[in-house]
C-alpha cells in the first residue's frame, strides 16, 4: 500500500499544479468531448468521463493538501474507513474504468456505481472531519 501512496503522491503533485490553472477549461472539454460523442462509440464517452473523474481527483487532492493541515488520526472505526478510501480512491477509478468497459456484468456496474457514490460521501464527511482549514495569515 505505501508503494501505491507514494506513486499517487508524485503523481498529484507533477500534476497539480497545470491541473490547478486549467481546472475549469480542462473539466469542460473532457465533459463536451464526452457527451458529443455518438452512441455507438459509449467506449469513448466512458473513458472521457474517467479522464474528467481522475482531473477532479487530481483537483481535490491538490487543494486539499493546499488549503487543509494534515489528517489528524484518530482511533474510531470511521476514521479507518476514511483513510483506507482516501489510499485506495485512484486504484479503485483504476477498476471502475476497467469494470464500465466490459459490456456485460450490467449488475456489476451497478454496484460500483452504488459503491463510488458511497465512497464519495465518506470521503467529504472525512475530509470536513479529520482535516481541519489552515488558518489564515
Amino acid at each position: 500500500m505505501n508503494y501505491i501512496e507514494k506513486t499517487y503522491n508524485r503523481f498529484v503533485h507533477f500534476l497539480f499544479p497545470l491541473i490547478d490553472r486549467l481546472y475549469p477549461f480542462i473539466s469542460l472539454v473532457l465533459i463536451v468531448a464526452a457527451f458529443s460523442i455518438s452512441g455507438n462509440y459509449w467506449q469513448i464517452r466512458i473513458v472521457f468521463l474517467w479522464f474528467w473523474f481522475v482531473n477532479s481527483e487530481i483537483n481535490r487532492v491538490g487543494a486539499m493538501e493546499r488549503d487543509n493541515l494534515p489528517i489528524q488520526p484518530e482511533n474510531s472505526p470511521f476514521y479507518h474507513i476514511y483513510r483506507f478510501i482516501d489510499r485506495i480512491f485512484f486504484l479503485f477509478l483504476l477498476i471502475f474504468l476497467v469494470i464500465l468497459l466490459i459490456p456485460e456484468l450490467l449488475w456489476l456496474k451497478s454496484v460500483f456505481w452504488g459503491v463510488f457514490i458511497i465512497a464519495v460521501l465518506l470521503r467529504t464527511i472525512g475530509d470536513r472531519k479529520y482535516r481541519p482549514k489552515r488558518p489564515e495569515e
